[in-house]
């Protein structure tokens, strides 16, 4: 996992204690589309904000673990 989302989770969730691997610590999605001149495949992570853009989250019912989905975040991400 490249190390700046890496460094936000491990922060945020293990008290520091993850690292990235060598291998893949600097890797972006422009290593793995090399045709695409988009920027955003140069960044390794982005926050959205979507307070206030009435989306909201839905409950997969058929889940044994009451699966939680956001559409409207899942099309900003494609």
């Amino acid at each position: 996992m490249n190390s700046l989302i890496m460094k936000w989770s491990s922060d945020a969730m293990y008290e520091g204690g993850l690292k990235a691997h060598s291998s893949v610590s600097s890797r972006t999605m422009s290593d793995l589309y090399k045709d695409s001149h988009d920027d955003l495949m140069h960044s390794p992570l982005m926050l959205v904000d979507t307070a206030g853009a009435l989306m909201h989250e839905s409950v997969d019912d058929l889940s044994e673990k009451e699966s939680k989905f956001n559409n409207g975040e899942c099309d900003i991400v494609i």
